[in-house]
């Protein structure tokens, strides 16, 4: 199983680098051609259609990799098939719920909306089913085990059609906001096509299933904190893009956007350990195996850090520069820069806490703690904003991450016994 975990490790940061490359590409490719005001649309329209998924979603995609981990460690192949699809059908219904919301609040607010950006956001609820459903497909592939095939499809695939679109739409002289968030529509779903084809011709997953009405009151309990959890996870993840575009301007929020991807570079490592620490979480505690446990965690998060510390050193002293290649008015956002990659840090110091409680049934736990760092961060960057713009909303990101890393590591220890960070010699397992 260690060697199965590093293996994943090393295939999801050989990935994971490809994806930060093309998506590196991506935003500097389109900040130049669209410039700062034209990006600050496309990714406001985009991250609304991003937080919406999530909701969207009842949190399936996390409940997938439990349970269709779960399943495959007993060889139940009939109820993995079952999950998945009940999961599918429900979302599909959900996100038409949350499509008709959307669409109705844009109609709504038309009169305060600029031209190009209801262009934008109209075009950006074409997004909304089709991400949802990668997100699905994802959680399934993880649950069976598949790290890095779960991966391609959102991570490569998808930021490589985006540029390969992107080019195109440049070379006919039409790349514009409201085209580019369709062109991100149109790459969507081609990832999406292509982790159905993994999933039916390599994970081979059974049509002869069914389901039970006391299964799906299971996976009624374990979606709707794991639901909780995502949309308050994805809410501190874009607020302070969507609050920056309503309290301040679009081009903010194209800045902010920026600052905030090349922070995120600091959390690498974690996110690298993190995927495939989830179905080894979930089959070490199936085992009741809480030696071993303590053991992954407080490696995987040393490993984290140590990954993270040079990251964010290199982050801060070629920040200015980096920022610069977007254009030039992206440079305000080197202050912003800073405090987003001491926030990384914390994330990285804690290592992976809510993937241990999701993994090991404490998942009301990550959505209590996730849901008050969500609540303050929105409270913090709707006071902060208006008076000190980027920086503000970095602050109020910062904050949300401690209290939420804080709580959570707490209820770690609480509930399993397990200290996510140890500085001493860990006892073999």
């Amino acid at each position: 199983m260690s060697a199965n975990l590093i293996q994943g490790t090393a295939g999801t940061a050989i990935v994971k680098v490809g994806g930060i490359g093309l998506s590196f590409l991506v935003s500097l490719m389109l900040a130049r051609l669209l410039g700062a005001s034209g990006y600050g649309i496309y990714v406001y329209a985009v991250s609304w259609a991003l937080l919406l998924s999530v909701p969207a979603g009842l949190g399936l995609d996390a409940l997938l990799i439990r349970e269709v981990a779960r399943y495959q460690t007993r060889g139940d192949q009939a109820a993995s098939g079952g999950v998945m699809w009940w999961s599918v059908r429900v979302a599909l219904m959900s996100t038409g719920v949350f499509g008709l919301l959307a669409a109705s609040c844009i109609w709504f607010f038309q009169e305060s909306i600029q031209p190009s950006s209801e262009v934008a956001l109209w075009t950006a609820l074409l997004i909304l089913p089709v991400w949802v459903l990668l997100r699905l497909q994802q959680g399934a592939i993880l649950g069976f085990g598949r790290v890095v095939s779960a991966l391609i499809p959102q991570l490569l695939l998808h930021p490589a059609l985006v540029l390969a679109l992107a080019g195109v739409l440049f070379l006919t002289g039409r790349l514009n906001a409201p085209l580019t968030v369709g062109m991100y529509a149109v790459a969507t779903t081609l990832a999406l096509l292509h982790g159905f084809w993994l999933l039916r011709t390599q994970l081979r997953v059974s049509k002869n299933y069914t389901i039970h009405a006391e299964q799906i009151q299971m996976w009624w309990r374990g979606a709707w904190p794991l639901f909780v959890a995502a949309t308050a996870g994805m809410l501190n993840d874009l607020i302070a893009v969507i609050l920056l575009g309503i309290l301040a301007n679009t081009e903010s929020a194209g800045v902010f956007d920026v600052a905030r991807k090349m922070a995120i570079l600091v959390s690498f490592g974690l996110v690298a350990v993190s995927t495939p620490l989830a179905p080894v979480v979930a089959n070490l505690h199936a085992k009741s195996n809480h030696l071993r446990l303590q053991r992954v965690v407080v490696q995987s998060a040393r490993a984290s850090l140590l990954i993270a510390l040079p990251v964010a050193i290199g982050m801060i002293a070629v920040g200015q520069w980096g920022l610069s290649l977007f254009g030039p008015a992206f440079q305000s956002g080197f202050a912003a820069l800073i405090i987003l990659c001491f926030g990384q840090l914390v994330n990285a110091y804690t290592g992976s806490v809510a993937v241990v409680l999701n993994m090991t049934g404490h998942e009301r736990d990550v959505a209590h703690g996730v849901l008050a760092a969500a609540i303050l961060n929105t409270l913090l960057s709707v006071l902060l904003i208006p008076r000190w713009g980027l920086e503000g909303a970095a602050v109020a990101n910062l904050i949300g991450i401690i209290v939420f890393n804080v709580f959570l590591g707490t209820r770690v220890y609480q509930r399993l016994g397990i200290r996510v960070v140890r500085l001493g010699a860990l006892k073999a397992g």
